[in-house]
């Protein structure tokens, strides 16, 4: 269980192609195998597509995507804000507020150690560090956001 976050207009290189699903009826192993990998290729070449974390590193993230919001006052809606930390569907609708989180984004995660560590208030999961995330999957969240044309998560 994750969140899975996808680009509403993504970025996608020329000459970039989508693969398409097969059907997993009647599909082989070996064919779902291409298209699992064929499909990781096209979302490393397209960062903009599709961003994923599982719930335990996404809350750091989302976490310092409020302090994104506070520290550089990028006006983003509490209400969205609170609905991007479920699979709603919430996020930002355009590539203009994108970038303006990206960069704030960005700037806070330079100030950051290599594992990113969010408190949720249970004193177990807090002790035992459960909700953390590597800085460098956070900075893909910022890739994500420089080529999504706005997103949502789910």
């Amino acid at each position: 269980m994750g969140m899975d976050v996808y680009g509403i207009n993504p970025v996608i290189k020329e000459h970039s192609v989508k693969p398409v699903r097969p059907d997993w009826t009647t599909a082989t192993a070996a064919e779902k195998s291409v298209y699992f990998e064929a499909a990781q290729q096209y979302e490393t070449e397209n960062p903009g597509v599709y961003f994923r974390a599982n719930c335990w590193s996404w809350r750091p993230i989302h976490d310092r995507v409020y302090q994104a919001d506070r520290e550089y006052d990028l006006c983003i809606d509490e209400k969205t804000l609170e609905l991007m930390g479920e699979n709603s569907g919430a996020g930002l609708d355009n590539q203009e507020d994108c970038d303006r989180l990206a960069e704030a984004l960005e700037n806070v995660l330079e100030r950051e150690d290599d594992i990113l560590t969010w408190n949720c208030g249970d004193p177990k999961a807090d002790r035992e560090g459960w909700y953390k995330a590597h800085k460098e999957h956070a900075l893909e969240f910022v890739d994500f956001l420089r080529g999504c044309g706005g997103f949502e998560v789910c």
